[in-house]
């Protein structure tokens, strides 16, 4: 989870397996209407595991990152998911009956294949972005020198 040495990787925490995600998305849409019924439900069940996953350390990330403000944090994560998903019944008729399963799926598909490069930028200029955010934790700041001896406390200088 976090390097022995006591710097703190915050984004080393971010999954690995988000490719998952699109890879499901184009799997599900394709196999919907062509194949037998456990192909898709397959892709369906991977999904949502994958999705489950993936939320996981990014709300862990957000609790570290503003630990004063953690409550503020995980709720406005929460209220942005939750229009999302108020706003996707409202699209997803339109966009599947003019559209079909197969690319009404695939749009979504193309449009997480867009995000892949997310990740990688957050971890690039993740310690950066932090370092100009008055309110988020600064790791780079209270970390540790290597080598570095503490100072002695009273009781040890008699």
């Amino acid at each position: 989870m976090y390097p022995s040495d006591g710097e703190l990787g915050e984004e080393g925490d971010w999954p690995v397996h988000w490719l998952t995600l699109q890879i499901c998305l184009f799997w599900f849409g394709w196999t919907a209407n062509r194949t037998h019924w456990i192909s898709p439900t397959i892709a369906s069940a991977i999904f949502g595991l994958a999705d489950c996953w993936s939320f996981m350390p990014y709300l862990s990330y957000l609790a570290t990152a503003y630990p004063k403000y953690a409550a503020s944090a995980l709720a406005s994560n929460d209220f942005v998911r939750s229009m999302m998903g108020a706003a996707m019944p409202i699209v997803a008729r339109p966009l599947f009956n003019n559209l079909g399963i197969d690319w009404g799926n695939s749009v979504f598909g193309f449009l997480a294949v867009v995000f892949i490069p997310l990740p990688f930028l957050l971890v690039w200029y993740g310690p950066w972005l932090r370092s100009k955010s008055p309110r988020a934790t600064h790791f780079v700041e209270s970390r540790p020198v290597r080598g570095a001896r503490s100072p002695a406390s009273p009781s040890e200088s008699v």
